[in-house]
C-alpha cells in the first residue's frame, strides 16, 4: 500500500494536485521540484497504486517534466501498468511525441506490447498520430507485429495489411506505405482474407500494389480458391466471393465499359503478370536480405542494419529499395 507521500506523488502525476491559493507573489514548488522533494521524504518512485504507477500516469497526461523528474529519480522506463501498458504505449497512443523522444532516450522498449498485443508504433497509427508514427518508424519500431481485433481494426492481419486497406480513402495511410516499406514491413506474409480485400475491395491502387510484387507480395491461388469454397461451405457467399473465385481461377474478365471494371482489370493484369513471371534472381535474393534483417532483434531501423553491411555503396541503396521507392 503506498504512503501518504506516494499518493501525493500520485495525484501530482495525475494533475489532480491541487495546492491551497497561495498569494501570487509567494514562490511555489514546481510539479517537478515536488516529485523530488517527496523522493528526498522517502517515496519511491516505481509503485504500484490503482493499476498503474506514476511514470505511466504521467506519460498518458503528457507532462514531459515531470516524466523526466521520475526518470532521474530511477523510474523504470518500461514498467507497465495492469494492463500491461508501458509508459511509451501510453505517451505513443495519446500522441505526445516529445515525450515518447524523451522514454526512448532513457532506454524505452519500442516493441513492448501491451495485454492484447498493441506496441506503440500499432497504437499511433491506429490513432492518427502520424507524425509520432514517422518517427517511430525511424527509430526501429518493428514493422511486421499482427494486429488483434479491436473496435477500429475488423480482423487479424499485419499492420501493412492495417495500413494498405485504407489508402484509397485516407491520404496519410497512403504517404505510410512506403515509410513501412522501406522499413522492412514483409508483403508476402498475407492472409486469405487479406487477399480477398485486395481483389475484390478495391481497397488498394495498383501504384502500391506494384510495389508491394516487386518487394516480394505474391498471390497463392490455390489457397484463394480453397477459402473460397470454405466461405460457399459456411454460407458466406456473396457476389464478391464469386467474383474472388473467378480470380482464383485466372477466369475474370470484367466488362471494360464500367470504370470499376477497368481498375479490376488494371489490378488483374499487374497481378497475372507478376504470377507468371518470377521475380529475377537478384530480387530473390534482396527480399531474402531484407527479411533476415527485418526480423533481427537488433531495435534500430533496417538502413541502419543495411548500413553496417561490408557490400558496395550500389548495393546498400538496392537493398534499401532505391530503385522502387
Amino acid at each position: 500500500m503506498p504512503s501518504s507521500l506516494e499518493k501525493h506523488m500520485y495525484l501530482i502525476c495525475q494533475d489532480k494536485y491541487r495546492p491551497f491559493e497561495e498569494d501570487e507573489d509567494s514562490d511555489r514548488e514546481s510539479d517537478e521540484e515536488i516529485i523530488s522533494r517527496l523522493v528526498a521524504e522517502g517515496a519511491s518512485v516505481n509503485f504500484q497504486f490503482k493499476g498503474s504507477n506514476p511514470l505511466c500516469e504521467a506519460c498518458r497526461r503528457g507532462k514531459i517534466n515531470i516524466a523526466r523528474a521520475l526518470l532521474q529519480h530511477g523510474a523504470t522506463v518500461n514498467q507497465a501498468d495492469t494492463y500491461l501498458c508501458s509508459p511509451l504505449y501510453l505517451a505513443a497512443s495519446h500522441g505526445h511525441l516529445s515525450l515518447c523522444k524523451v522514454l526512448l532516450q532513457a532506454g524505452a522498449d519500442l516493441n513492448q506490447k501491451n495485454k492484447f498485443e498493441y506496441t506503440p508504433l500499432l497504437s499511433a497509427i491506429e490513432n492518427s498520430h502520424f507524425m509520432l508514427t514517422e518517427y517511430l518508424i525511424s527509430q526501429g519500431a518493428g514493422v511486421n507485429p499482427r494486429t488483434p481485433i479491436s473496435s477500429r481494426v475488423r480482423f487479424v492481419g499485419s499492420l501493412f495489411d492495417y495500413v494498405a486497406f485504407q489508402t484509397n480513402s485516407n491520404e496519410q495511410m497512403r504517404k505510410l506505405v512506403p515509410l513501412l516499406l522501406k522499413a522492412g514491413a514483409m508483403t508476402k506474409h498475407y492472409n486469405q482474407l487479406s487477399t480477398f480485400w485486395i481483389l475484390t475491395m478495391n481497397q488498394i491502387n495498383s501504384d502500391i500494389l506494384e510495389k508491394m510484387l516487386h518487394i516480394g507480395f505474391t498471390f497463392d491461388f490455390q489457397e484463394v480458391s480453397n477459402f473460397c469454397e470454405r466461405t460457399k461451405a459456411l454460407k458466406l457467399e456473396n457476389k464478391d466471393t464469386d467474383k474472388f473465385r473467378d480470380i482464383a481461377n485466372k477466369e475474370f474478365y470484367p466488362d471494360d465499359n464500367s470504370e470499376e471494371d477497368a481498375k479490376d482489370r488494371e489490378l488483374m493484369d499487374l497481378i497475372l503478370y507478376h504470377t507468371k513471371n518470377a521475380h529475377s534472381l537478384q530480387n530473390i535474393a534482396r527480399i531474402r536480405i531484407r527479411g533476415l534483417l527485418a526480423l533481427s532483434n537488433v531495435q534500430t531501423h533496417i538502413t541502419n542494419k543495411i548500413d553496417v553491411l561490408t557490400v558496395p555503396k550500389s548495393l546498400k541503396g538496392y537493398l534499401n529499395l532505391d530503385d522502387i521507392l
